[in-house]
């Protein structure tokens, strides 16, 4: 389902108004969280937001309680969440070499791992 800024279709009004009394659950996944409709912004229980560069998205982020050098000091695979029911906040990463998208044929002995390494000396900074 795409969604803009302009309005919400009939549908979206539907889960954003009556969802919370029939406590239905609504996952959205957006790069840009300046974009997503106000009245669905309103509504977020949780953040979930990786690095960020770009100062409208970060401006947006800091409405919510995200601190600008925060997010743009993770790294690749880190990210940060921030949850508004119970105010939790964490940092926490993926271990993005045990990451298998099925898009790699079967390996066989004959071919040559093409594989990159990833560095991770700076893994064990916080």
């Amino acid at each position: 389902m795409f969604s803009s800024t302009a309005q919400l279709s009939w549908e979206q009004c539907c889960v954003v108004e009556t969802g919370r009394k029939y406590e239905l659950d609504f996952l959205a996944i957006s790069q840009q969280m300046n974009l997503i409709h106000n009245r669905l912004r309103n509504q977020l229980t949780e953040i979930v937001t990786f690095r960020q560069e770009d100062k409208l998205i970060i401006d947006a982020l800091e409405e919510r309680g995200f601190e600008e050098s925060a997010l743009r000091a993770l790294k690749k695979g880190e990210f940060l969440v921030r949850n508004f029911q119970n105010g939790s906040y964490l940092k926490a990463s993926i271990d993005l070499r045990q990451q298998s998208y099925g898009l790699d044929s079967p390996k066989n002995d004959s071919q040559p791992d093409t594989s990159e390494s990833v560095d991770d000396d700076d893994s064990n900074e916080e």
